[in-house]
């Protein structure tokens, strides 16, 4: 990654706590996910990393793509919070929401040769819960770790 995908994101980082902001741009995804990535590595669950991997970049591109509908003014805000038992993740865009509720299946077979709207499913699949806040702008993702003990 060059220099011009490193996103202007404001990161704070206390006690296992990191904020992070960034355009509504997709080049910034990479670098923002793979800064979450670094703070998992050291509770020893590899099979959870690869599912965050895939959570954060659907959930970020969900916000920017359909929350904030591309607009790079508009921003995009990860709190994260990991400690050696589980990490959280926050996501919220600048949009007006949408109902849940009322994203179609991508496993029914009228679904299943569209292009794209498989990334809530993922999400909620590959993470242990998964909440809105009431707008639904907002995405709260938890991954409970297994942690893997090595001799």
């Amino acid at each position: 990654m060059g220099e011009e995908d490193t996103a202007p994101v404001v990161n704070v980082s206390i006690e296992g706590r990191i904020e992070a902001t960034i355009p509504s741009q997709l080049k910034y995804i990479p670098s923002l996910v793979a800064r979450l990535l670094e703070k998992l590595r050291p509770w020893g669950d590899p099979s959870a990393e690869a599912d965050i991997e895939i959570a954060l970049t659907e959930a970020l591109t969900n916000a920017m793509c359909h929350g904030n509908r591309m607009d790079e003014q508009k921003k995009v805000t990860v709190i994260a919070t990991i400690d050696e038992h589980q990490a959280t993740f926050t996501i919220a865009d600048e949009g007006d929401g949408f109902d849940p509720t009322r994203v179609d299946d991508p496993t029914r077979s009228e679904n299943v040769l569209r292009q794209g709207g498989r990334g809530l499913w993922l999400i909620r699949h590959l993470m242990d819960e998964v909440r809105y806040n009431e707008a639904a702008n907002e995405i709260t993702m938890i991954r409970t770790f297994h942690r893997v003990e090595r001799s």
